[in-house]
């Protein structure tokens, strides 16, 4: 047994790894039988009889004989549950406090920034990963580090760990929220080497490997890395530390208040009761034992299943006459042989297998139906469908909230550490996002790093249509019903990928009104004018929504308290609106008059002179527009 260091790590002078390495080993025996579960969980999901979850130990042939019949039903419900709640995809909207314009703007752009920095580190395609580790093992760790083998380009780099690397005190985390956390990994030593250039590096050993682990070939070293958070906001033994048994390659202040890792888990554990996550595996396994035992039950039978012949004791039967071909002559004396095939096994055996397999579903909140991607009898109608869809998924409504969470909050917050760390060392850190033109441009930290508590991160409500497309049409058909002012946009609703294209170019004239009046409200530009853009003929067949469109964007400048400047060039779009059936028709009458004069003859020009009649009568240069009524503008 490994004695307790008495000196705490985190108090500790230079030799910090030899405090450090005894904690963690500690950690390591206190936490066995965590080791021990999560490797029967991955065992349970992975049909492999795998070693361990270090090196090679998973690498490992199936875990049942070819010959055996298997149902993983665990495996089938955590992929049915990944299938539906994972592919969703959270975004963060941060929300300024007051009204301020100019704080409200920099939101958006910091929502902007969100979005690509989501995208550059790859985030939602790690953190599936990470919902299916929740699932299996209870907990999915995402750890967040700033990759400096560029200097001058350093990127924020996003990381699935497994929670059996992850060590937290049982005491410490008893309700939830550890002051400490400790990482192990196995590195490669040239690898470790080169980033980190210890010599000590050459004496450092594999230390946390378990026993029973394969070693390989890698010439592979163990890595610790811990954290210890401020126990207060004017204590200053926040610590930061990377070691391995020779060394210590890392030690730094940690002023952070959490951890640089996101955690996603199936269940959270009940107050008290510690803080690693509760996994759907562990919910299943009793139903998965079950299931065993009947299918083992029903392949023995199924094996020593045959069909027998009764002959009486005195009959001369020939044997070899006994053939499985077509017309064989049997002959006999005595009593006529009876053929017999008895029941292999009852057929209760199969009731409860699909009992089981059934209830295994209904465990972790999804229908059987889901899984197989059928519908239920009866359920023809897509309003039915709907309301059978929605009823299903409150039963995930914790889950999907905690996913939504780990998503527009948990990650966000530690991409501003991050983005922190960066600008404190003087880079001029940015990543690439999309803009409202639907451009790419480059989104810099410096000019949306807001004071942490003058915003709040909520969640940017992706889509409120289903994901089906007959569920979705019904859906628009009936919004637009009740909201009649949303029928320029029932395409850009519908979004199909087969009409993408023309639905673009059907929605271009609102799409384009909308992006020239959100230019004049949050365009980035000195000059104004610049960001001006004044309707044309082209606006002309849609002046009714152009003029509510900017009527709609006044107002909500006023809510955002947005400069006078700003709401002045607004203004000036709807006035420039409302003059524009004037203006149209004064071009068509200077237009049409041009041309009149130039059809008359040089000697009848002067028959034309102010105040002589009219050649041929008079021309009607009146076009006829129908001009729209302007709509008032509060306060104007």
């Amino acid at each position: 047994m490994t004695v307790v260091s008495t000196d705490r790590w985190w108090k500790a002078g230079k030799d910090v790894h030899d405090a450090l390495k005894t904690d963690i080993t500690t950690l390591q025996e206190k936490l066995q039988y965590r080791s021990d579960q999560n490797l029967k969980y991955m065992r349970l999901y992975s049909n492999k009889n795998i070693m361990s979850l270090q090196g090679d130990g998973y690498d490992q042939p199936d875990l049942f004989d070819e010959d055996r019949l298997v149902l993983n039903v665990v495996q089938s419900v955590i992929n049915a549950v990944t299938a539906k709640i994972a592919t969703n995809r959270p975004r963060s909207m941060p929300l300024t406090e007051g009204g301020n314009w100019f704080m409200q703007q920099q939101a958006r752009e910091l929502g902007k920034f969100f979005d690509g920095q989501f995208y550059a580190s790859q985030i939602y395609r790690n953190s599936r990963v990470n919902f299916k580790d929740g699932c299996i093992l209870g907990t999915g760790p995402l750890k967040f580090s700033v990759d400096w083998r560029e200097k001058k380009n350093p990127q924020i780099v996003a990381e699935r760990l497994l929670i059996d690397n992850v060590y937290v005190d049982p005491i410490d985390g008893k309700f939830g929220r550890p002051r400490m956390m400790h990482e192990l990994r196995t590195m490669g030593r040239e690898v470790a080497k080169a980033t980190w250039n210890k010599k000590a590096l050459d004496d450092a050993t594999d230390w946390g490997r378990r026993e029973g682990e394969a070693v390989d070939y890698a010439d592979p070293i163990t890595i610790a890395e811990a954290w210890h958070l401020p126990s207060s906001e004017t204590a200053a033994d926040g610590r930061h530390c990377i070691i391995t048994d020779t060394c210590t390659l890392l030690d730094e202040p940690w002023k952070i208040e959490r951890f640089p890792m996101a955690f996603f888990k199936w269940l959270e554990p009940s107050t008290g009761m510690g803080w690693y996550g509760e996994s759907l595996t562990s919910q299943l396994i009793g139903v998965q034992v079950e299931i065993n035992k009947i299918l083992l039950k029903i392949s023995q039978h199924m094996h020593l299943a045959s069909s027998f012949i009764a002959i009486n004791r005195g009959s001369k039967i020939v044997k070899e006459h006994l053939v499985n071909t077509p017309f064989s002559l049997l002959e006999f004396t005595g009593d006529l042989p009876q053929f017999i095939t008895v029941q292999s096994i009852s057929p209760e055996y199969f009731l409860q297998l699909d009992r089981l397999y059934a209830k295994a579903f209904e465990i972790a909140g999804i229908t059987q139906l889901f899984a197989t991607g059928l519908k239920p009898k009866g359920l023809d109608s897509g309003k039915a469908q709907r309301e059978y869809k929605d009823t299903e998924s409150e039963r995930f409504m914790d889950v999907s909230q905690a996913w939504e969470e780990y998503h527009y909050k948990d990650i966000p917050e530690i991409l501003v550490d991050k983005a922190q760390e960066i600008a404190e060392v003087g880079v001029d850190y940015s990543v690439l996002a999309l803009g409202d033109d639907d451009a790419l441009e480059r989104i810099a930290w410096k000019d949306v790093n807001l004071d942490r508590d003058k915003y709040i991160l909520q969640l940017h409500p992706t889509s409120f249509l289903p994901k089906q497309p007959a569920f979705k049409f019904q859906t628009v058909k009936e919004l637009l019903e009740m909201v009649p002012e949303l029928q320029p946009y029932a395409l850009s609703l519908l979004d199909y990928p087969d009409l993408k294209a023309k639905t673009k170019q059907i929605t271009a004239p609102i799409d384009y009104i909308e992006k020239a009046t959100d230019r004049m409200l949050y365009g980035k530009s000195e000059d104004l004018e610049e960001l001006f853009d004044p309707p044309d003929a082209f606006t002309m067949p849609h002046l009714q929504q152009a003029m509510t469109i900017a009527h709609g964007k006044i107002q909500l400048a006023r809510i955002q308290k947005a400069p006078p400047e700003r709401i002045e060039l607004l203004m000036r779009y709807l006035s420039e609106c409302e003059r524009l059936p004037e203006k149209i028709q004064q071009d068509q009458m200077q237009k049409q008059a041009a041309m009149a004069e130039a059809q008359v003859p040089p000697e009848m020009a002067a028959a034309q002179a102010p105040g002589a009649p009219s050649i041929g009568g008079d021309i009607n240069i009146q076009p006829e527009i129908n001009v729209p009524q302007p709509m008032p503008v509060p306060g104007v």
